[in-house]
């Protein structure tokens, strides 16, 4: 009996260990432009099968998972998350947070990059695989957790929608200690009225990585203030060109504009002037591709303001490699990417038509169907595909809320 059960372990170990490490590379293929999403989907599968392997090893699999975990691997704690989420033991979830509180809180030199890591992995965990009954034990669990648990369950929370956990992440925003920017994030996802001043404050005076997500939880609640309150910090900062862009009209355009201006443009402001998709942006997005600093980011921008996938070939130039005497140089490979050349963005700029009942004359955007195309290939980072999703989901069209849901369900909630 003793040689069965070590055989069986062994095979869950095998299981647990492919799923922790298929999770990993999940990670690594949504940063990989040669990857779409059908084989990150694909790769999914494959991760289904070892958890479903897990799941009917029951108590022996489960005592695998938790003797597998590692927090410097985050592999090893979505996995034994995911388990547990899948045979519904909220015991053994309970296990899994109680070992990352542990682990966060070890002395230094922890590295912070292996916490974040981890708590992404549990939350991803939670958010794709907790039993929609588990919503009491999950806002319990926020209701009690330390700060180091708080962000992952309020990302959890927040990509559910768990409506009913609203005054609890008001509560947990505002406690010490709390890294507020999940939990920010999640107030935007479950629309609670309380909310509405505590995002103002954090956008008017929060860091940056804070004040981003509160500014587009505000403006998936409809506050429009906000807006005033992102032009006031974009006079002296670059980061609310994302969001300006996300819930502006024409009349953001001039903010915009400035934060692009050649002596502070970075990729971010090249990259809002095409989520606002105000044709009046173009002329700057033109001139910055004649810049080797902005070129990539002010292609991206066009692409996303024209829904035009206008693709050249250029070359890259083989890795270097020692020679031998006499040997052939390896030629440099071809590979396409988004045009830099101004002039194959004419005819594409050329064909956007003016929406109904212009502001000005030069108010002219591209058609969304056009536009939905930049949401559904790779040519432009799946951060700047999810804020054109952002922003066409607050012109009320479904689809794209659609989409928007779909990209961060590849992405791992909060991308």
């Amino acid at each position: 009996m003793a040689s069965e059960r070590e055989f069986f372990a062994g095979i869950y170990r095998e299981h647990f260990e492919e799923l922790g490490f298929m999770y990993e590379r999940r990670l690594q293929w949504l940063d990989d432009p040669e990857m779409t999403l059908d084989d990150v989907a694909e790769l999914e599968e494959r991760m289904e099968a070892h958890l479903d392997g897990l799941v009917l090893g029951g108590t022996a699999a489960g005592e695998v998972c938790g003797a597998g975990m590692d927090g410097e691997d985050a592999g090893t704690l979505y996995a034994a998350a995911a388990v547990f989420c899948r045979a519904q033991q909220w015991d053994g979830v309970e296990g899994v947070l109680a070992y990352f509180n542990a682990f966060a809180r070890l002395p230094d030199p922890i590295d912070a990059d292996d916490v974040n890591r981890s708590r992404k992995a549990i939350a991803d965990a939670l958010a794709f695989h907790a039993p929609a009954g588990w919503r009491a034990q999950l806002v319990g669990a926020l209701e009690h957790a330390t700060p180091a648990v708080v962000p992952l369950l309020a990302r959890c929370i927040g990509y559910r929608r768990f409506h009913q956990a609203g005054a609890a992440l008001c509560k947990a925003a505002e406690t010490p200690g709390v890294e507020a920017a999940d939990v920010v994030w999640a107030l935007g996802r479950v629309q609670h009225p309380a909310a509405v001043e505590l995002l103002r404050q954090q956008v008017a005076t929060g860091a940056p990585h804070v004040a981003t997500p509160a500014a587009i939880s505000a403006l998936r609640s409809g506050d429009r203030y906000v807006m005033t309150l992102l032009k006031r910090r974009a006079a002296t900062e670059d980061w609310p060109a994302i969001p300006l862009a996300i819930g502006g009209t024409l009349e953001e355009l001039p903010a915009l504009l400035a934060l692009a201006e050649p002596s502070r443009a970075t990729p971010q402001s090249m990259i809002a002037l095409g989520v606002l998709g105000e044709l009046a942006a173009a002329p700057r997005l033109l001139e910055a591709l004649n810049t080797d600093e902005s070129a990539q980011a002010a292609a991206i921008g066009l692409y996303l303001l024209t829904g035009a996938a206008v693709v050249e070939e250029t070359a890259v130039p083989a890795e270097d490699a020692p020679q031998e005497v006499g040997e052939v140089e390896a030629e440099p490979q071809m590979r396409p990417r988004l045009s830099q050349r101004g002039e194959a963005w004419r005819g594409p700029l050329n064909n956007i038509h003016p929406i109904a009942a212009p502001t000005s004359a030069e108010s002219r955007q591209a058609p969304a169907s056009a536009r939905h195309h930049c949401l559904q290939t790779l040519l432009a980072p799946l951060d700047a595909r999810v804020s054109l999703a952002e922003r066409l989901a607050r012109q009320d069209a479904t689809w794209a809320r659609f989409e928007c849901d779909r990209l961060r369900r590849h992405m791992a909630p909060g991308a």
